[in-house]
């Protein structure tokens, strides 16, 4: 039997971040939905229903007062859903980001399964970020780190968040996973950024992450994603440089980076050459519709999200590389040195990649190829071709393909079983 989803927050074990510079509060914000047997172990940790903010608005900094770990059913299997950039922990349920997948009978079958998301660290809804006041700064950063944004452009280093990469989400996922007794995940998903978090998770605890579906996400990022990324932060870090409100700028970014997400022949699905508020063919004071589009993605992101967040999602998304060593290794891990991948020689599991035909961000061709390098390496590894005209944020809107290609790699967990 399957209940309503709960959410609850994580007070966890400090961490020092990659860029050198130490967290010393975290806080992580989860979700949940699956079977009622979990019930009584989340109600320990004050868990409750989503409330009508979740995921609509940037959430108060959280509590760093010590919360109790529980043990969650282990009998129950779990498939952990990864976020993109601007998300929240709410993958399914009402207003979810994977809503039409995630539930009793989907294609992710709460019956079955638990599903678990969290709170990307750096974001603003709920899990530790740059609106905490304790959140590092640039400034902060030791020198040869910080000193990476000077290369022809000046940064103001007092007001930018400290950078975050996917090792330290996905070192922030994996405590939160300890403190609810969850070891082994059946599954790890996500999408874009989400999709590079679960790479890294399977890189940084390869045992415990058997099964990898990454959608529209590569094992690092290429320098086309870098530099659209960089006109965003320009953008946002001008308005801190003379000490304006950088919503306006977020604004713009937001504007920029949805037309990588996007496609040409969606948006000329959607819009074409129309002209808002006249009849006529053509007017010399109409805008076009896909520029109130682009003003209204914009002003919607600004009502939700905080600039400095995304300052460090973008972050994060610019420095994965699963060729470089994660911070704080195990002494005892093994990573090649002659190999040009090292993080792939760690990965053990199977990983199932989505590509989309026509995304123009994470091009389908790099996903292609990333699980050719998977398989040199020795691993299971497939990838299939999402055909859409929406482009990269087809694994957010494409629901037809979705169910089918999401239920068979499920299906793979227990091939004895149909979900």
């Amino acid at each position: 039997m399957t209940t309503s989803p709960r959410t609850f927050d994580l007070t966890l074990q400090p961490i020092r971040l990659e860029a050198g510079v130490a967290l010393r509060s975290l806080v992580v914000h989860g979700w949940w939905s699956g079977p009622e047997q979990d019930l009584e172990a989340l109600a320990a940790l004050g868990a409750t229903e989503p409330g009508p903010d979740e995921g609509q608005s940037v959430l108060p900094p959280k509590s760093d007062e010590p919360k109790l770990r529980v043990a969650l059913d282990p009998a129950v299997p779990t498939i952990l859903c990864v976020h993109a950039l601007t998300g929240d922990a709410r993958a399914g349920g009402p207003g979810g980001w994977w809503e039409p997948l995630i539930g009793p009978g989907g294609a992710i079958d709460t019956t079955r399964f638990r599903v678990l998301g969290f709170n990307n660290l750096g974001s603003c809804y709920g899990t530790t970020g740059p609106v905490d006041p304790e959140f590092p700064r640039l400034a902060q950063v030791p020198g040869a780190i910080a000193a990476a944004g000077k290369g022809g452009f000046e940064l103001p280093e007092a007001e930018m968040p400290a950078p975050i990469t996917t090792w330290d989400q996905a070192r922030t996922i994996l405590l939160a996973l300890d403190a609810l007794g969850v070891g082994e995940v059946a599954l790890v998903c996500g999408g874009s950024v989400g999709g590079m978090i679960a790479t890294a998770l399977a890189t940084l605890a390869p045992e415990r992450f058997p099964r990898v579906l990454a959608l529209a996400a590569l094992d690092r990022a290429t320098p086309w994603i870098i530099g659209w990324n960089h006109i965003g932060r320009q953008a946002i870090a001008e308005a801190l440089r003379y000490g304006e409100d950088p919503s306006r700028m977020l604004a713009l970014a937001r504007q920029i980076a949805h037309m990588t997400y996007r496609a040409g022949a969606g948006l000329m699905e959607r819009h074409g050459r129309r002209m808002v508020g006249t009849d006529a063919t053509w007017s010399p004071r109409a805008p076009y519709a896909v520029q109130t589009y682009l003003e209204h993605q914009g002003t919607r992101l600004v009502r939700r999200y905080h600039p400095l967040a995304y300052l460090c999602q973008i972050d994060a998304m610019d420095h994965h590389d699963l060729a470089r060593r994660p911070p704080d290794p195990d002494p005892h891990e093994t990573w090649t040195v002659q190999d040009p991948w090292p993080g792939l020689g760690r990965m053990s599991g199977r990983l199932d990649a989505i590509a989309i035909d026509t995304d123009e961000l994470f091009f389908a061709r790099e996903i292609h190829d990333m699980v050719v390098r998977h398989r040199m390496h020795g691993h299971d590894a497939t990838w299939e071709l999402l055909s859409s005209p929406h482009g990269h944020d087809a694994f957010l809107l494409a629901w037809e393909p979705l169910q089918r290609m999401v239920e068979a790699c499920v299906r793979r967990i227990t091939p004895q079983e149909r979900p």
